[in-house]
């Protein structure tokens, strides 16, 4: 199983736990409030130095979209535990519900 690391930096980088291997690295222009794995384990939300949550694919490191819509920094994500919603809380004030699919 993959766990994140965040580091200062602009990279998420996922490394298996068990032998300590870099299994990927995600590019991003970013740095990282916060993280969340999809109940599935096929997406990361991360919560941004930024206005916009990212959703990225874990298999192949891509960047999948960007939800826009909050005023200021995104400073946290979950997923639902059915994997269909994911909520971000800002620094605005609000707390957003996005169709994940």
């Amino acid at each position: 199983m993959a766990e994140p690391f965040v580091a200062h930096g602009e990279t998420i980088r996922l490394f298996d736990v068990q032998t300590g291997q870099l299994l990927r690295a995600m590019e991003g222009k970013d740095m990282w409030h916060g993280l969340a794995f999809s109940p599935d384990g096929q997406m990361i939300a991360s919560a941004p130095w930024a206005t916009a949550v990212k959703i990225w694919d874990v298999q192949n490191g891509t960047l999948v979209r960007a939800l826009e819509g909050h005023a200021d920094w995104v400073r946290s994500v979950a997923f639902s535990p059915d994997g269909r919603l994911l909520a971000s809380g800002s620094q605005d004030g609000t707390v957003r519900l996005w169709g994940v699919r």
